[in-house]
């Protein structure tokens, strides 16, 4: 079975081809093509990669056996090149991962890697429980699901020597999604937004968020106790244009009356105008992650014009008659 799909040649290394999402494969079938590696390099990288594949077998099997099926060996492959290229990406640098490449065994890198892993769990259980200290309390089975039970369960079972690169995809969805990141890189990010939208949604009263979420589930038909729906978007929204009205403080609700006013008051102004509006408006909140808050305002830019342009923001975001 061919590991690595390298060959030799003598361009100019390419670094646009360089895939994070496959760093150590395509930094090798860079190099290859650069001439930076010599044809021994890669028949070496060949051999060596075939013995960590053995080591991990070895593993997987705890000895007991070299002999597996093609499904799971493809899958132990993929695992050890996840654990390398986590070493070579924490490197910084890809002449310094070229140089590794050349100087260390790929056995090293494996077991580098998986230290690394370590290191990325040790982070990734220090942010669980940022979450759970700014956990929402709110009758949302999916969202309080998640954070009590499934990530650390995803935790327990994950396998940093045979199942680094095994995704814990999880229900809850954000609204800034991670999805294109693959195992423990997965998993840290969605747990760094979820902290952001939680650490936003503290700075509100938990009785407004309910009220929120409830006429939310009420407006949208949908279950109260297992919405499957990002509680953070909607009061973000809300917090948004109750602080754009200058409401009391914490204040979540807005009225079909309220739109009107908004709509009415960005007659007029040009595109750019209302974003600018927007924004001093976003800034002014002061609560949650600030560029966490500007992402999503800036994904939600296009659908809030369109909305305020048709007067049909009381359907865009949370409101009451």
């Amino acid at each position: 079975m061919e590991i690595l799909n390298i060959h030799s040649g003598y361009k100019k290394l390419n670094r646009k081809n360089i895939k994070y999402s496959r760093f150590t494969v395509s930094l090798i079938e860079e190099a290859g093509k650069a001439g930076i590696f010599s044809a021994d390099d890669l028949e070496r990288i060949q051999v060596e990669m075939a013995e960590v594949l053995s080591e991990c077998i070895n593993i997987y099997t705890h000895g007991e056996s070299t002999s597996i099926m093609t499904e799971t060996a493809n899958s132990l492959v993929m695992s050890v090149l996840f654990a390398i290229d986590a070493y070579l990406i924490s490197l910084g640098d890809m002449n310094e991962a070229i140089k590794m490449i050349q100087t260390d065994t790929f056995k090293n890198l494996y077991y580098k890697g998986m230290r690394q892993l370590k290191l990325l769990i040790c982070e990734i259980t220090s942010l669980l429980v940022k979450v759970k200290r700014t956990k929402i309390i709110i009758p949302n089975v999916i969202y309080n699901d998640v954070i009590d039970f499934r990530i650390m369960k995803y935790l327990k079972s994950y396998n940093i020597a045979t199942g680094a690169h095994i995704d814990g995809k999880f229900s809850y969805p954000l609204a800034v999604p991670c999805s294109k990141l693959k195992g423990i890189y997965y998993l840290k990010r969605y747990l760094m937004n979820l902290y952001a939208e939680n650490l936003f949604c503290r700075g509100y009263d938990t009785l407004e968020i309910n009220k929120l979420y409830k006429t939310l589930c009420y407006l949208h038909s949908l279950p109260y106790d297992k919405a499957e729906i990002n509680i953070y978007k909607p009061v973000f929204l809300n917090a948004l244009f109750a602080g754009y009205l200058m409401k009391e403080h914490g204040s979540l609700h807005i009225t079909h009356e309220d739109c009107e006013k908004i709509q009415k008051l960005f007659t007029g102004l040009s595109n750019n105008e209302q974003t600018e509006i927007l924004k001093s408006a976003s800034a002014r909140l002061g609560t949650g992650n600030p560029d966490y808050n500007e992402k999503i305002l800036n994904a939600e830019i296009p659908q809030i014009l369109n909305s305020i342009k048709h007067k049909t923001l009381k359907n865009y975001i949370v409101t009451t008659k």
